[in-house]
């Protein structure tokens, strides 16, 4: 079985993106201490936004090799655009 599979980085991609929603939807006492992020905060900038990131182009590649994954990568750029408007809508109602 080959560990990086297009299925693998679309679990983690989709999995990574959900966290990091949750994540954007705390108050910022919880992401925030006094000078510095927190724990959930470097969790956030060091793990969960590389991992979304770095799984997103990898997917993208493996669509171009394959040049079947049209409706994979559509799917998962709809998804990222909405969570990226989800968090910014949020953020903006509770400020």
């Amino acid at each position: 079985m080959n560990i990086i599979s297009t299925k693998n980085i679309n679990k983690l991609f989709y999995i990574a993106l959900i966290l990091a929603v949750i994540i954007f939807m705390l108050p910022i006492e919880y992401r925030m201490g006094v000078y510095t992020p927190n724990i959930i905060g470097y969790l956030l900038v060091l793990v969960i936004l590389p991992l979304i990131l770095i799984s997103y182009l990898y997917s993208i590649y493996l669509d171009i090799i394959r040049k079947n994954g049209i409706k994979h990568f559509v799917i998962r750029t709809i998804l990222l655009a909405i969570s990226i408007a989800l968090v910014f809508w949020f953020s903006s109602q509770i400020n």
